[in-house]
């Protein structure tokens, strides 16, 4: 009898650890609803097209941020071949900077790498042929001014005794016209006094002349002689301010800088300081990458697409934000024979000198021109946790934030492949103003799970939708622990009572087993 007891404890038991187990799994169904419609809602959030999210401006604040509407329509995209290639210096770009002139370099200003401007001094020598060079230019021009002094003396001596034998003529004329008048004098005596008059003046004004002539040639002499030196001088890299110090102090020049001829890029320095070199050495290597090339290769299925002059946007690895348009300066006239490529060239303007030699670009060469797309500014789009997003007006100073899907991009505009239609109206300016005044108003950074307040649009009845089962989703899982706890005390409740009652059966089958022996016993004796 024992053995049924037990049996029967064994069943009450099982039979309380499987309801338990199943008020387990109910509550594991309801957790992954719950987990359902939480992630039912985040799919929801990834699909494109309006949102709740919506900015109301005055038209004080909109002039204020400045904002700008377009309107959305559909243009010509065009296909494109994308490849990979190389950013390549042209070779013409690539100078060589001599001294000009032989010295000793007294320091170098510059490093390996470092972009240098034209004009920039790259090092500083001590240079015995300028100082011959100033020594030369500073006694030409002391020559010729001393020259010019002795010419001006001389002339102002002879201009001094014509001047007074000029003065004599004109008395003795003055004289001889008196006594003429007064029938004193003779005719002949007066004509004789006119003539030297008149010789001397001519005298007087030939040595004027004559003066006038031989310093203008002399002034020229030394502006000739002594600026070419200083043109020359400048040559080799001395400054103006440095040779108006030379001839205002007559002090030669020791030393002269050696400056960049072009704008670009020091690649190579063969210059050391205290080493000795001639006008014929090298000493720095300068590539300008003002302008360089991207170059790729493309296959041969894509050669009948390929033409020089068509536009390209390349993207460096390295700069993976911005865009460089160019065209094709180049296709190449044979095909390699085992790879069956055929090489090309995109000129690309590279101002601010960003694009590197041997950097790996991608190349998005445009072909064609035969289908239409939604293309916005880039400025237009605002980025939110990787999904995107533009704002669209619903009504004057009412604008919504559509959820979109993004294509390629192209330079300063960018693709919409889905989220828009042709005829709306979008943000193109200010777009990232009205996000911060969306994220600000909200008190988060979550761009999806709150909407704004306030506003009742066409797809309310679906957000509501949404939202209720994302409450009851939410609200299920705050409820999974206090139904866990409330399931293990009714499990432990029904077990105790299920093992008092087999308890209570138990001992009454003993005492009625323990009377039946004694009155079998009774009966015995």
């Amino acid at each position: 009898m024992g053995s049924d007891v037990i049996s029967k404890r064994r069943s009450v038991l099982v039979s309380a650890s499987t309801m338990l187990f199943l008020i387990w799994l109910g509550l594991v169904g309801v957790n992954c609803l719950a987990a359902d419609a939480d992630e039912s809602s985040f799919r929801g959030h990834e699909t494109t097209g309006p949102t709740r999210d919506v900015v109301e401006l005055s038209e004080r604040a909109i002039e204020a941020i400045g904002l700008q509407l377009i309107e959305v329509k559909k243009k010509r995209l065009p296909l494109e071949i994308v490849t990979m290639g190389a950013i390549e210096a042209m070779p013409t770009k690539s100078y060589v900077q001599h001294a000009l002139l032989a010295g000793r370099i007294y320091d170098v200003n510059v490093e390996p790498g470092e972009m240098v401007k034209r004009g920039q001094i790259l090092t500083v020598l001590d240079s015995p042929e300028i100082n011959r060079l100033a020594a030369e230019t500073l006694n030409a021009k002391n020559t010729i001014e001393s020259e010019i002094k002795t010419k001006k003396s001389d002339y102002a001596a002879q201009r001094k005794q014509l001047k007074a034998r000029v003065d004599l003529a004109r008395a003795t004329f003055d004289r001889q016209t008196t006594l003429f008048n007064e029938k004193i004098g003779s005719r002949k005596e007066l004509e004789i006094a006119t003539a030297e008059l008149k010789v001397a003046e001519s005298q007087l004004e030939n040595v004027k002349q004559q003066e006038a002539v031989e310093l203008e040639a002399l002034q020229v002499k030394l502006k000739v002689t002594v600026q070419s030196l200083i043109n020359r001088m400048k040559q080799i890299g001395v400054s103006d301010e440095a040779v108006r110090e030379m001839l205002r102090t007559e002090n030669t020049i020791l030393r002269v800088p050696v400056r960049s001829s072009r704008d670009g890029i020091v690649t190579e320095i063969h210059a050391n300081p205290g080493e000795t070199i001639n006008d014929q050495d090298a000493l720095f290597e300068v590539l300008e990458i003002d302008v360089v090339w991207a170059t790729a290769d493309i296959y041969e299925n894509d050669m009948d697409r390929v033409r020089a002059g068509q536009p390209v946007f390349v993207r460096a690895n390295a700069l993976p934000r911005q865009v460089f348009s160019g065209l094709i300066s180049y296709v190449g006239s044979e095909v390699d024979p085992e790879k069956r490529i055929l090489p090309v060239r995109v000129k690309i303007n590279n101002p601010e000198g960003k694009l590197k030699p041997d950097m790996f670009v991608e190349l998005r060469i445009q072909t064609q021109e035969p289908a239409q797309a939604i293309i916005l500014p880039k400025e237009a789009v605002v980025e939110k946790t990787g999904h995107f997003g533009v704002f669209v007006e619903v009504k004057p100073g009412v604008y919504q934030l559509n959820m979109v899907e993004q294509g390629r991009s192209l330079g300063d505009e960018v693709e919409i492949l889905r989220g828009l239609a042709p005829g709306q109206k979008v943000v193109s300016r200010g777009a990232f103003q009205l996000d911060a005044h969306l994220i600000k108003s909200r008190g988060n950074t979550d761009a999806f799970s709150h909407p704004t307040e306030g506003h009742e649009h066409d797809h309310d009845e679906a957000a509501g939708k949404g939202d209720e089962e994302r409450g009851l989703a939410s609200a299920a899982g705050k409820l999974t622990p206090v139904l866990l706890v409330a399931a293990m005390i009714f499990g432990s409740v029904a077990t105790a009572v299920f093992l008092r009652l087999t308890g209570r059966d138990s001992g009454k089958r003993e005492a009625e087993s323990a009377s039946l022996e004694k009155s079998e016993e009774t009966t015995t004796r």
